[in-house]
């Protein structure tokens, strides 16, 4: 999974606007965590 998250996290900072890399990120961070805490 966390080989996964690298390439998602990579891709996802590389492809998005410079004004919006910071804001995309953090809400995939976000979704992730929520992710986490939801599932175990």
């Amino acid at each position: 999974i966390n080989c996964l998250s690298a390439v998602v996290f990579t891709y996802l900072g590389e492809f998005q606007p410079v004004k919006m890399r910071e804001k995309m990120l953090s809400w995939l961070e976000m979704a992730w965590s929520i992710g986490l805490i939801a599932l175990p």
